[in-house]
């Protein structure tokens, strides 16, 4: 096998067990009953590769995906993820 070949094979096993956790650790957060958030870090959060997987991501795993750059994450980015998700859920429940 040549260099390319095995970087590909591990770059898919990488992949396949990335999907795995991440199914895994949403379905235990759903089992919590619990609001979470999913971050999606990216080097460029408002590029429109970026809001079509975090389109997705919402969609398939049915929760609020935020896509950031956890590099440059600062105080406001920490206090608007809260916002968007515990105090809408809250709201939601007060009305209800």
């Amino acid at each position: 096998m040549n260099f390319s070949y095995n970087r590909w094979l591990c770059n898919r096993h990488s992949k396949r067990r990335l999907y795995k956790a991440r199914r895994t650790v949403v379905a235990e957060l759903k089992s919590l009953n619990k609001p979470f958030v999913i971050l999606l870090n990216s080097t460029d959060p408002n590029s429109d590769y970026t809001k079509e997987l975090s389109k997705t991501l919402a969609e398939k795993y049915d929760t609020t995906v935020i896509p950031i750059n956890c590099e440059y994450l600062d105080i406001n980015d920490i206090n608007n993820i809260f916002f968007k998700k515990y105090y809408m859920s809250f709201l939601l429940t007060k009305l209800e």
